[in-house]
């Protein structure tokens, strides 16, 4: 999709952005659907010699989540963006983007990592349909970090406590938000005056058990069947799910993991992992059941998974593919449907020091478009 600069309108934050707080951001009905969104804080000075991280977008965003009506989408921590990003995304591109050495982050979310195919509207693909939930709020929201967690360490003999004061008296200077419309709106809103009541409204409100029995007739009847009919909007969306592992330090070497209910009843198609400790695993084995008999079963040592996959992915044809220079992270793709199940078995070196390991899973989705609501459902073939 060909970008234009008079399509991104400026949005702005719904409460008082601070640090250490959480604040709101809800997308206007400007246009058709939207595709980007492009965070953008202003931090203050920091008092002599203290200095930001280079990059420190991943301290001041400690969770963001985005929401469709009442289902939520996406929903990451620091960690799991960072990972996302580093997999995901053109890392290098992106931190020449968010860094903080004029004291400005500006963070961009892309929503075609999230949104896919929409099976109505090619034109639609890759954004976030806004003309078919025109009732439905889409909101982010943001929780940010403390001050102190963005800050590069001190030169060695600084004494850290002198500036703690002066610190707590620091706040973000201001906050805001790009958000880039496909198509923006050129609809006017008309005035109507508003009716007076008839005889028919008096009926109606007397009766609204009556009209609950239509509605659920219209359900099963009408509206049902023109999702089977692919009558309304629906559209192809990768919703991703994590959470941490914290092995203690003793006990077996061996530990048996299982995915949070990621698989029973969804497909997954990729897996990232992200460990300061990952040199400590021996073995990392995934395995896929379906009916509780196994199907699959493959085996890695960390390092030299990395270095093949990085050997392969220079005879890609997809330019997007990141080398992965992080030793911290690691990823590989699978093949799971939805009425299969992924467990991992960890083999460790040695348990002499707690092992603590954070996952993603990439989960394939399918959203229907309502006025009011939206519906999420598995991805069928």
């Amino acid at each position: 999709m060909a970008l234009h600069v008079d399509n991104f309108v400026p949005h702005y934050f719904q409460s008082n952005v601070a640090f250490n707080s959480k604040t709101k951001l809800i997308i206007m009905n400007e246009g058709d659907s939207f595709n980007q969104v492009i965070l953008k804080f202003k931090l203050p000075k920091l008092p002599f010699p203290l200095t930001y991280r280079s990059v420190c977008v991943y301290k001041l965003i400690k969770k963001i989540t985005l929401q469709i009506g009442d289902k939520t989408i996406l929903k990451f921590n620091s960690t799991q963006l960072e990972m996302f990003d580093t997999v995901e995304r053109d890392f290098k591109n992106l931190q020449q983007l968010s860094n903080s050495d004029d004291e400005q982050i500006l963070y961009p979310i892309d929503m075609s990592h999230f949104f896919g195919e929409c099976k109505n509207n090619k034109l639609l693909n890759d954004t976030v349909i806004l003309s078919e939930c025109a009732n439905c709020r889409v909101t982010f929201e943001i929780k940010l970090g403390e001050i102190t967690s963005l800050i590069q360490c001190a030169l060695e003999g600084f004494n850290y406590d002198d500036c703690i004061n002066e610190l707590a008296q620091l706040d973000i200077i201001d906050a805001m938000a790009y958000v880039y419309y496909s198509k923006k709106s050129v609809k006017q809103i008309p005035c109507v005056a508003q009716e007076p009541k008839t005889y028919l409204d008096t009926v109606l409100d007397n009766n609204r058990s009556t009209i609950n029995e239509v509605r659920e007739w219209l359900s099963a009847n009408i509206w049902t069947p023109n999702f089977e009919n692919e009558k309304v909007t629906m559209q192809k969306i990768n919703r991703w799910f994590g959470d941490q592992i914290n092995i203690p330090k003793g006990g077996n070497i061996e530990r048996t993991y299982q995915f949070n209910d990621i698989g029973n009843y969804t497909s997954v198609s990729k897996i990232i992992l992200c460990s300061t400790s990952l040199f400590r695993i021996k073995n990392f084995t995934v395995i896929v059941l379906e009916n509780g008999v196994e199907i699959s079963k493959i085996n890695i040592d960390p390092y030299e998974f990395r270095k093949i996959m990085n050997y392969n992915s220079r005879f890609t044809e997809n330019k997007k593919f990141n080398l992965i220079d992080d030793d911290d992270v690691l990823f590989f793709n699978v093949t799971s449907a939805s009425n299969q199940q992924i467990i991992f078995r960890v083999m460790l070196h040695n348990t002499a020091e707690p092992f603590v390991l954070d996952y993603l899973c990439k989960t394939c989705n399918e959203i229907i478009y309502h006025d009011s609501h939206v519906d999420v459902r598995p991805f069928k073939n």
